[in-house]
This record gives C-alpha cells, sequence and structure tokens, in this order.
C-alpha cells in the first residue's frame, strides 16, 4: 500500500482504548463513508490521515515513514521489531529499508532475496498478526 493512502493507528505502550490492547498497530487505507472503521480499537492515528502526507513526493514519503518509525518507538514506546512488521505493508517503508541494504527478512512481507537484511543473531517477539478487510493489525503474542 502506497504511503500517500496508508494510515498508521496505534495504542501506545501505555494508552489504549478500551477494545484495544496497550503496544499494538495496526496499517490500513484511508477510511471514507461508508467503511468499516478498523481504527477504533487505537487511540492514536497518523500517517496518511494526516492530510499533508498525501501528496508527499516519493523521497519524501519515505523519510517520513522511517519518522513514524521512530517516533512510534522511543516516543509511544511500542516494540520495534513489532512496528517493523506493521510498516512492511508501506510500499515506501519497503523501498527504504532495501535501499539501505536492510530488507525484509526470510519470513516477512516482501522478502527479496537478492536484499540482504539487517537483522543479526538475536531473538524476536511472538507476534500476533490479524487482518481485518483491508487492513493489517499486530500485536505482541501474549
Amino acid at each position: 500500500m502506497k504511503a500517500s493512502e496508508a494510515v498508521i493507528a496505534w495504542n501506545g505502550s501505555t494508552t489504549h482504548r478500551d477494545e484495544g490492547q496497550a503496544g499494538s498497530i495496526a496499517v490500513g487505507p484511508l477510511l471514507f463513508d461508508g467503511d468499516t472503521d478498523w481504527t477504533r480499537p487505537y487511540f492514536y492515528t497518523g500517517g496518511a490521515a494526516e492530510v499533508y502526507r498525501r501528496n508527499l513526493p516519493e523521497k519524501d514519503q519515505q523519510f517520513a515513514v522511517l519518522r513514524d518509525f521512530y517516533a512510534l518507538v522511543f516516543t509511544y514506546g511500542l516494540d520495534p521489531y513489532l512496528v517493523h512488521r506493521a510498516l512492511l505493508h508501506i510500499d515506501e517503508y519497503q523501498d527504504i529499508i532495501k535501499a539501505m541494504g536492510a530488507g525484509p527478512d526470510k519470513d516477512e512481507l516482501g522478502h527479496d532475496p537478492d536484499v540482504g537484511y539487517a537483522r543479526l543473531d538475536y531473538p524476536v517477539p511472538a507476534v500476533e498478526e490479524q487482518r481485518v478487510e483491508r487492513s493489517f493489525h499486530f500485536a505482541l503474542a501474549t
């Protein structure tokens, strides 16, 4: 999904809606009249939910998605691997990490055997992934 159309929804590590898990994240399309509100379980939204993000040039979109990664991990306390897995659904995130030679791993969305991946030998947390219509929801396994 293109960043200009991708909404990121999340709950901070200590803030969440009653129906959402703290530290969870989702990526899905912009909502229009008549669409099911897949963002309802989340306290925050960003990405293309911010109108100015919808018309950024590609390089600016890539930078904005990396800025989102940083904010989600550093400011909101989400697990870096969880955020990575969610953002793999955004084309510009895949493009920029592949350009850095750090593409998706073998079991991740968008893996390209011709592009290296950066994860060294360290454990990653168990992740629960759920597809709801056209959105993708991620939480650490409980």
